[in-house]
C-alpha cells in the first residue's frame, strides 16, 4: 500500500499543481483515495485527476470549497504508465498552505 501526502504555501494564487510521482514503465498505480484541501481560505475551484502528457482528466470539481474542506475520490481508479495523479487549485490566496493525499498501490505489468 502507498501514502503520500504533498503540501505547498502557494505564492502566486492563481494555479497550484500539487503533483505525485508519475507512473513508470512496467507498472500501473491502482488509486483508492486521491484528495486535496486548502487549509487556509476558500479557493475558487479545487479539482482532483490526473495528467497524461499535455492532457488533464478530472474526475471530480468542486467549485468554491471553504477552507479545510476537501475535494476527493474515492474507489479503484486505475493510472497507466505515463500518467500522474495529482490535485489542482485555483485561486487560492496567497501564502495558503495547500494539501493534497494520495492512498493506492503499484501493480506489475508481466512481461514489461
Amino acid at each position: 500500500m502507498r501514502a503520500d501526502a504533498v503540501k505547498k504555501a502557494t505564492a502566486a494564487g492563481t494555479l497550484d499543481d500539487l503533483e505525485f510521482e508519475r507512473v513508470k514503465a512496467g507498472r500501473m498505480l491502482v488509486i483508492r483515495y486521491l484528495g486535496g484541501y486548502d487549509e487556509t481560505t476558500a479557493t475558487t475551484r479545487t479539482r482532483v485527476g490526473y495528467k497524461d502528457g499535455g492532457q488533464y482528466y478530472w474526475w471530480e470539481t468542486a467549485a468554491a470549497p471553504a477552507a479545510t474542506v476537501t475535494t476527493d475520490i474515492q474507489g479503484e481508479l486505475r493510472l497507466r504508465e505515463g500518467q500522474t495523479p495529482l490535485v489542482r487549485f485555483e485561486g487560492a490566496t496567497s501564502g495558503d498552505d495547500l494539501v493534497a493525499v494520495l492512498n493506492g498501490y503499484w501493480v506489475p505489468i508481466p512481461g514489461r
